[in-house]
């Protein structure tokens, strides 16, 4: 018997029976006291309000509220996944190499990304431990320069065989140098390859994967990696995320800009008012080559209007997991480069939005329609 995602998160039910604290072993009882408070200091903050300052019109992000110091709710699991190493500064190989691993790591500044990712992680696997005999394969496609996915879910349930696909040779090198640290060599092995491609020996009973960014742009490469991999997901196996669904909504560009003078003062949210629509959804098992939506554009007053493009993030629609809008640098709005002019003297009748996910917000191309042609 292994920790309870049931448990942990506070929700009323255990799947697997009965919990029993006085089973887990001394890793798992630190383990489990640590996400206890990271959860209890993560509703605090969302019970307050979560505020994430938006992205500029280049696409990068501007200032945020969270630091990585004792004053983020996940600096207590960073420190304890680092396992008393200094992991960025003993990180070796190419100048570019050691810079995305250690980017890799940062993600973990992203606080209540990374603590709804664990829950989705552990409430999978409560699921999975009651309805499958023997042993559980766990695969972490991505999993950077701390395998933070693969090391919960072995720490979780002694029943978890875990493989960390990781393309980066640096941060292969850091995980296997983390996970010895755990003495969990025997049940997690890091594999450095291209997860887009990688094809998986096994049945997997869960994939899980965290390579994305905000409306699937970024250059990230979750949908391909998804793509490929969901064809080695067994019949009862879970993917994590179980869908990314994408939004649109229309602002002028005079409201924009004054209310991001109000957001450098005051911290609020610039797009708590925007009417978002959703455009798209990527399901793991479906194929989404190219996001293409038509752009309603009747009843707009005259003015200069940009394209905000959103994601919100289903992690486990069972147990109502979701990452929402500005819960999270991948789930907060960005502009596009596109603007549109409307007037009395040129008005669209529509638009065809379209890009390639994976690809740069400056890609995302905008074809306006005069007269329904």
């Amino acid at each position: 018997m292994g920790l309870s995602g049931a448990e942990i998160f506070g929700f009323e039910s255990d799947l697997r029976g009965d919990f029993d604290l006085n089973s887990l072993n001394p890793t798992q009882v630190e383990l489990r006291n640590i996400l206890k408070r990271f959860k209890e200091r993560v509703d605090g903050v969302l019970s307050n309000g979560l505020v994430l300052l938006p992205f500029d019109p280049s696409g990068k992000s501007c200032k945020m509220i969270r630091s990585f110091d004792q004053n983020n709710p996940a600096f207590e699991l960073t420190q304890f996944l680092k396992h008393g190493r200094d992991v960025e500064s003993s990180l070796y190989g190419t100048e570019m190499d050691i810079l995305h691993s250690k980017e890799s790591i940062s993600c973990l500044v992203d606080f209540v990304r990374t603590y709804k990712f664990i829950e989705a992680l552990f409430l999978h696997l409560d699921r999975l431990e009651a309805i499958l005999p023997g042993k559980i394969e766990v695969v972490d496609a991505g999993s950077g320069g701390i395998p933070v996915f693969g090391l919960l879910a072995a720490i979780k349930s002694d029943r978890t065989v875990v493989t960390c696909i990781e393309n980066n040779p640096t941060s292969v090198i850091s995980s296997r140098e983390v996970i010895q640290s755990f003495g969990l060599q025997d049940r997690i092995k890091v594999i450095n390859a291209d997860a887009t491609t990688y094809e998986h020996d096994k049945l997997i009973d869960l994939l899980i994967s965290e390579t994305m960014h905000v409306a699937l742009l970024g250059n990230e490469p979750l949908v391909k990696i998804l793509n490929n991999l969901c064809r080695f997901v067994s019949e009862h196996g879970v993917i994590i995320p179980e869908g990314v669904n994408v939004e649109l909504a229309l602002a002028r560009e005079e409201e924009l800009q004054r209310l991001r003078r109000v957001v450098d003062i005051t911290g609020l949210s610039t797009y708590a008012y925007l009417d978002f629509e959703k455009i798209a959804r990527f399901n793991p098992m479906a194929l989404l080559p190219i996001i293409i939506h038509l752009v309603r554009l009747s009843r707009l007053e005259n003015g200069i209007y940009r394209i905000i493009l959103n994601s919100t993030v289903d992690l486990c629609r069972e147990m109502g997991v979701v990452l929402g809008q500005n819960e999270s640098v991948i789930t907060t709005p960005v502009w596009t480069g596109n603007k549109l002019e409307i007037s009395d003297e040129s008005y669209p009748s529509d638009g065809v939005l379209s890009y390639v996910p994976g690809s740069s917000v400056r890609d995302v191309n905008l074809r306006l329609r005069y007269g329904g042609g």
